[in-house]
């Protein structure tokens, strides 16, 4: 009995340690977790508080609204204040009015008097008005010329000349007709839903000589309206003549509404409702300044009653949410930063890197393997691709070093023989050795795929050499070096082709050859050598050079249509699609090829 009760109860345990050892769904697990310490919590805390409903809520609502829409219209009155202060500077400060008055009694010329007059005012509006918040534009004309405009706009707001423009096209002519009965007073237009403050500048003797327009900027004269529970927009009369109105969709809706219920006084109207009125009415320079806001305040006491609701859920869910928080970081967070941490390091270079088990749930079980078995993929898919790439670019770059002229060394052996029957033999040996310099650098028995600048040049000169006993006093070649490249490393044979080609091409009207050879460093990595001779490109040459630098074969094709294509192909292979050759014609009437190569040249080894 005692042997079958242990074996019962082994049996028991080893059940149970499967069931702990299982790894669940993350899925799961959250549900469990939400469902236990979130939605069961929530859905009591949510069936006790929406029972609750203040009596008190729309009077105290109705009474912050009304408190608020009076101190901001207290700001706008004082921001309407400080603008009409800012615009008397322009006469008690007399900057103008000197002008104005030097312009006419001067005795400069007429035009230097409107130029001295022109800057004077545009400085002066410049330095008063042009980082002023409250004001888009600021323009001053004088009676005696209304057509000419000084004007500065806001540097620091939506000020443009546009404005300016505006101005000159749409609101001058009202201005104008306005002013003249205006005396000392300020006159508040809106033209276009523009405000546009309007005053007259007058002289030692109270006459007006000039009148200061300013445009306002809502945005700045009204913004203490936005901070309005609910705010949606709002419309502002000056003597009952509309200043400035948001609604564009009903202009003047919110007067109407006031008319029409014959309302009046800083009352608040259909509080609670999808459109709440406040009107508030205050004295401002000897005028009457009407304010009409409208709000949204039904979402606003909806707003209210949840902010009691939140609170409640955010006391009573504290516990939950450390415990939320702590699953979260141990089944999510963690295992998703250990994955971050591994893929960096793939990402740094460190291909095949294995992480360790992550997290506890079968989704995180299962990435973390799938991540190694990847991880080992990319390193065997790496290693193999690149070892691949290395042989197929070594063999390209083989097989087209390995291509000779053997047209090029032909005509060279007829002109040593001819040479050497016409003229003795100490031509013909300076000949043979260029001759063998050549024949060295295109066999490469050092195997050297990038030698120094200054031995490439050496090839090219030694074909030089052979081609000026050909060609004689006919061939001028000009060369512009800089010695400090002579030691950068550069293919092989890539230089002595183009030449060739240069020379095959090259020939002027006087049956001349003009060769000039420059090699610069366009920047710190790129090195530029640069092969010109006489002559222009016809658009057949064009279309043929193009089809070789893309790597075209002709039928029947030159050694040197051969040296082209090689010399882009290989530049291209060793340094990428940014290098290689060009041939084009410039405005000097040169056809020149230009090799493009990077100073530092890839590794070999």
């Amino acid at each position: 009995m005692i042997v079958l009760y242990n074996n019962h109860m082994e049996s028991i345990g080893r059940k149970f340690r499967k069931i702990a050892g299982r790894k669940y769904p993350l899925k799961w697990n959250m549900i469990v977790m939400l469902v236990a310490g979130w939605l069961l919590p929530l859905t009591l805390a949510a069936s006790v508080m929406f029972f609750y409903i203040s009596d008190k809520l729309e009077s105290h609502l109705k009474e912050n609204i009304s408190v608020s829409a009076e101190k901001a219209a207290e700001i706008c009155k004082m921001n309407f204040s400080d603008a009409v202060g800012a615009s008397r500077n322009a006469s008690y400060l007399n900057v103008i009015r000197d002008a104005y008055t030097e312009y006419n009694v001067g005795e400069d010329s007429i035009g230097q008097r409107k130029r001295q007059l022109y800057n004077t005012v545009t400085d002066f509006l410049n330095d008063q008005y042009r980082y002023n918040t409250s004001f888009l534009t600021t323009m001053v004309y004088f009676n005696s010329d209304p057509d000419e405009i000084y004007y500065t706009y806001s540097n620091i707001k939506s000020g443009t000349f546009d404005r300016v423009q505006y101005f000159e096209t749409e609101v001058l002519d009202k201005v104008h007709e306005e002013a003249k009965g205006l005396d000392t007073d300020i006159l508040f237009l809106n033209v276009g839903g523009n405000i546009y403050m309007v005053r007259n500048m007058m002289t030692t003797g109270f006459q007006p000589f000039a009148v200061i327009i300013m445009e306002l900027d809502p945005s700045a004269m009204f913004k203490s309206f936005e901070g309005i529970m609910g705010y949606q927009g709002y419309e502002v009369y000056l003597d009952g003549q509309q200043v400035a109105d948001t609604n564009s969709g009903e202009p003047g809706s919110i007067r109407s509404f006031y008319e029409l219920n014959d309302t009046n006084d800083h009352k608040v109207h259909n509080i609670g409702q999808k459109n709440t009125y406040v009107y508030n009415k205050l004295r401002f320079e000897s005028h009457d300044m009407e304010f009409m806001l409208s709000l949204d305040t039904r979402s606003v006491m909806n707003e209210q009653n949840f902010t009691y609701i939140i609170g409640f859920f955010l006391v009573s869910m504290i516990p939950m949410i450390l415990l939320v928080i702590w699953f979260f970081h141990r089944e999510v967070t963690r295992p998703v930063s250990e994955l971050v941490d591994a893929s960096r390091e793939i990402e740094n270079g460190n291909l095949g890197f294995a992480m360790c088990q992550i997290g506890n749930s079968r989704e995180m079980v299962y990435l973390g393997e799938a991540f190694n078995q990847m991880s080992a993929e990319l390193k065997h898919q790496f290693d193999t691709i690149y070892s691949e790439e290395l042989a197929l670019r070594d063999a390209k770059i083989k097989a087209l070093q390995s291509q000779i002229n053997p047209h090029f060394l032909n005509n060279t052996l007829e002109i040593i023989n001819w040479e050497a029957r016409m003229n003795g033999n100490y031509k013909a040996s300076g000949m043979i050795e260029a001759l063998s310099t050549m024949l060295e650098a295109t066999l490469d028995r050092k195997k050297n795929s990038y030698i120094a600048l200054s031995e490439e040049l050496s090839y090219m000169d030694a074909y030089l050499y052979i081609i000026a006993r050909r060609f004689e006093d006919k061939l001028e070649i000009h060369k512009n070096i800089d010695n400090n490249l002579l030691q950068v490393k550069v293919p092989r044979l890539i230089i002595q082709p183009i030449v060739e080609n240069a020379v095959e091409h090259g020939v002027d009207e006087q049956n001349r050859i003009i060769i000039h050879i420059n090699i610069i460093l366009r920047d710190e990595d790129t090195l530029i050598i640069e092969i010109k001779n006489h002559g222009v490109l016809l658009p057949a040459d064009e279309k043929k050079i193009e089809y070789l630098l893309g790597g075209g074969i002709e039928r029947d094709e030159k050694s040197v249509s051969i040296g082209i294509r090689n010399v882009n192909q290989r530049l291209k292979i060793i340094y990428g699609p940014g290098c290689g050759l060009k041939i084009q014609t410039n405005a000097e009437g040169y056809t020149v090829s230009t090799l493009t190569l990077l100073r530092y040249f890839p590794d070999e080894g």
